[in-house]
């Protein structure tokens, strides 16, 4: 979704500048996106190049029924920040437990994250067309990141520091459509940011994620934007 669709003008400087075309409602959203120094639909931002002045203003959680409460991490597991959208028009920034990765997982520090026409939806109206949001749920799917650790077993493929970009569809790898290489239409596939699987696949505006190596795409430095290469 282009920067022409939505009226958005986003500036290194200034972090977001709304056009008359931009509500409030839809600036929220962008500037939280800002804060994990994610992607706007025609700008990559880095986590220190954004106004710090322009984050808006967090909810006062002693007044909000919906705010989650986080367990403490246990021994192993890191506090991360993540984004946290609780209703219509609500995002909370909390924190989270993250283990290390699985055997076949890649640990990713999220660096960019598009946004996308159904985040929207998710955020004004709590669904997305006729998938509604059952739980509290992280926003994001077009993301980019680094890896700051390697499961045991595809190590010999991938190692800390690796630029990569996400393929968000988790597909079941069993059936037939999988088989055929056709995982794309898999009738298991569960979705980040979507609330169509329940539970729901949680999104990429998290600091950081735990994601199938599978589904990794390895970036040649050459290519990437300069946001990854710092």
């Amino acid at each position: 979704m282009g920067s022409h669709d939505t009226g958005w003008v986003l500036e290194y400087s200034t972090a977001t500048v709304p056009s008359p075309k931009c509500n409030d409602e839809t600036t929220l959203l962008v500037t939280q996106f800002i804060t994990f120094g994610t992607l706007s639909p025609a700008i990559c931002f880095r986590h220190d190049t954004y106004n710090q002045h322009i984050l808006p203003p967090q909810p006062n959680h002693s007044q909000n029924p919906k705010t989650v409460n986080m367990p403490t991490p246990e021994e192993g597991e890191e506090e991360i920040q993540i984004s946290l959208l609780t209703a219509a028009k609500t995002l909370e920034r909390t924190s989270i437990s993250l283990p290390p990765p699985s055997p076949t997982e890649l640990q990713i520090a999220i660096r960019s994250t598009t946004l996308c026409g159904s985040d929207l939806h998710y955020y004004n109206h709590y669904r997305n067309g006729d998938i509604i949001v059952k739980a509290p749920l992280v926003l994001g799917h077009e993301s980019s990141g680094v890896v700051t650790a390697v499961g045991e077993g595809v190590r010999e493929k991938w190692s800390v520091g690796d630029r990569v970009a996400l393929e968000v569809g988790v597909p079941c790898g069993q059936c037939g459509e999988c088989s055929s290489g056709r995982y794309n239409i898999c009738s298991g596939m569960k979705f980040r940011s979507s609330a169509k699987a329940d539970p729901h696949y949680w999104g990429t505006l998290q600091e950081k994620i735990n994601h199938p190596a599978r589904w990794c795409h390895k970036y040649l430095l050459s290519h990437s934007h300069p946001t990854l290469r710092n």
